[in-house]
């Protein structure tokens, strides 16, 4: 890069690097909450391997869009195999409540303070992503786009004449943000047009 905009990059950098690290966090405590929940529920209706499967589920959780969907469903087999369609509904339903906690409320909350990416570029990054990496793909593709939407955005930020890097990347991050929820009011209100 040209030395004029070795600033401009170093800050774009950084503010790009802490909306991943935002995004893995916001994974984590999420896939956490999935991973011991469903322990709990597995422990409480005595179904052997619970520890496991919640590490499975726990696990799956990092997979958008399928991972928790297929790590439920081998749970409720499971469920059903030892202890009958009672358990296994009772494990199903769970897993339903937790898809809708994650989808309502955990990831709004956790996300949105981490990640401005659109819904829709969320659900097209992942198919991009396994059609051309297969699983891998899909579980780098959000963090990917996240990064690079957060990154584009900061270098055409304008660039603060602050004291330390720390503030010009405390001021550009402020700017970015901004303009995201910018994006996304336009974005709601051509919705309800």
């Amino acid at each position: 890069f040209p030395r004029r905009a070795h600033r401009r990059v170093d800050v774009a950098g950084r503010v790009g690097w802490h909306t991943f690290g935002g995004y893995m966090r916001g994974q984590l405590l999420i896939a956490l909450f999935h991973g011991i929940s469903i322990a709990i529920v597995l422990v409480i209706l005595r179904v052997p391997l619970a520890p496991a499967l919640g590490v499975l589920i726990f696990l799956g959780s990092f997979i958008p869009l399928l991972g928790l969907t297929i790590a439920g469903v081998i749970c409720v087999v499971v469920a059903g195999l030892e202890h009958g369609l009672t358990a296994a509904i009772v494990v199903g339903v769970a897993i339903i409540v937790l898809l809708q906690i994650e989808a309502h409320l955990l990831q709004p909350i956790i996300m949105s303070r981490s990640v401005s990416v659109h819904p829709l570029a969320i659900a097209l990054s992942v198919l991009t992503g396994t059609i051309l990496a297969g699983i891998p793909g899909a579980l780098i593709a959000v963090p990917l786009v996240a990064f690079v939407n957060t990154t584009v955005r900061a270098l055409r930020a304008p660039l603060p004449a602050a004291a330390s890097p720390g503030q010009q990347e405390s001021a550009v991050e402020a700017e970015v943000a901004a303009q995201a929820e910018a994006d996304t009011a336009d974005t709601a209100d051509a919705a309800d047009s």
